[in-house]
């Protein structure tokens, strides 16, 4: 490859998809399209969000990250998500 479009291999994914901290942006449009199509059938299976816009896919990965984040002030649960926001705000 000329660029580095930054893929995630299916066994990275794999790992993740259950995890309920992944969205999958999937471009409709990319140039390769069939790529994508066994990612997008897995995610949708484990309930991943499947977004085709940049947009869409940091929208809903910018509320996963705020949902957990909240989950974590009001359980009092301890979290790596909510450890950096605490590093973001002490910065």
């Amino acid at each position: 490859m000329r660029t580095m479009p930054g893929l995630t291999t299916n066994v990275e994914f794999g790992l993740d998809v259950s995890t309920g901290r992944v969205v999958l942006g999937v471009p409709a449009d990319c140039p390769n399209p069939e790529r994508n199509r066994y990612l997008a059938y897995v995610g949708r299976r484990h309930g991943v969000p499947v977004c085709e816009t940049l947009d869409n896919t940091l929208t809903r990965a910018v509320a996963l990250v705020a949902a957990d984040l909240a989950f974590c002030r009001d359980t009092g649960e301890r979290n790596v998500l909510a450890e950096a926001e605490q590093g973001f705000t002490e910065q």
